[in-house]
């Protein structure tokens, strides 16, 4: 039995309807029918057939990845389609950008040590070296001259040592402040990094997470075609879509999607090899080989910033 026709059958099992299955993946009716007929010339192209049927598969509870590979002598090979493909920076260069991006904390703990250092030595100098030096000169002085002059009252010795320690309690306060807003403005910054990666899932998956960010923006610039959706996630439900769900061309790049109304966004990328994906500005590097999965999904954790 064809692929399309154990999909329809199943579906009919389960009593679905085709408007059913398009609502959970997304997909237009159009192409639903075309992968029931196995009519793969109704596809926006070779490469959506295996994305289709594995989103197809799913919603039924399906193996898709077995099932794909029952069927794969009925599947167009992707190699037929020609597309302008964008080079893709292989894992072990991705890693090393992941490596050069977080080692730049390191860095700024050692500025701020060698800071906390050198207040230190400014400080001891300050009030404990430079007022024996001082200490050790009137005493020598004094020792020189032919009167010693004590001081007239208790109550003036008791004053010099009152300002004394205001002033040094204030410069101490001064620094102290300084360097904690220093400390506070580096920890505010924005930070992305690479939670977790999934290339075993039937659609390849990474998780980024995105810290002290006021919004949360993504960028895509798009040299090709690619069907592409981005949607808010919660409690494993879709409750907001951003942008419209469709397959976008290079005439539609660059495309900017303002996504900040969930705290988990999903990217579902049809064709990543030809989409360069920015986050804030930022450019992710695909740690899973864009070329070897064009289909992939991405999960962004966004955690607000607090001011």
């Amino acid at each position: 039995m064809e692929i399309g026709k154990r999909l329809r059958e199943e579906r009919l099992n389960q009593g679905l309807s085709l408007e059913e299955v398009k609502s959970e993946t997304k997909i237009q009716t159009r192409y639903l029918t075309a992968v029931e007929e196995n009519d793969w010339s109704k596809m926006p192209g070779n490469f959506y057939v295996r994305a289709f049927i594995r989103e197809y598969a799913e919603v039924l509870g399906m193996d898709s990845a077995m099932l794909l590979e029952e069927h794969k002598n009925e599947l167009p090979q992707t190699s037929d389609v020609s597309y302008d493909y964008v080079s893709t920076p292989s894992r072990k260069e991705s890693r090393s950008g992941n490596i050069a991006f977080f080692s730049f904390l390191p860095k700024l703990l050692v500025f701020v040590l060698v800071i906390g250092i050198i207040f230190g030595i400014w400080y001891s100098y300050v009030n404990f070296v430079h007022p024996a030096l001082t200490e050790d000169d009137e005493t020598s002085g004094n020792e020189e001259g032919s009167e010693i002059i004590a001081p007239d009252t208790e109550e003036e010795s008791n004053e010099e040592s009152s300002e004394e320690g205001t002033t040094d309690g204030d410069e101490e306060s001064e620094q102290s402040g300084d360097n904690n807003e220093e400390q506070n403005e580096e920890t505010k910054q924005p930070s992305l990094s690479v939670e977790e990666v999934d290339e075993d899932a039937a659609t390849p998956l990474t998780t980024v997470r995105l810290t002290n960010a006021e919004s949360l923006e993504l960028e895509f610039k798009i040299d090709g075609e690619t069907y592409l959706w981005v949607r808010g996630i919660e409690d494993g439900q879709v409750v907001e879509s951003f942008g419209d769900e469709r397959v976008y061309t290079s005439d539609d790049s660059p495309l900017t999607i303002e996504a900040s109304g969930s705290n988990l966004v999903e990217l579902n990328i049809g064709n990543a090899s030809v989409v360069n994906l920015k986050i804030n500005g930022e450019e992710l590097e695909y740690p899973i080989d864009a070329n070897e999965e064009v289909h992939q999904k991405i999960h962004i954790l966004w955690e607000p910033s607090e001011s």
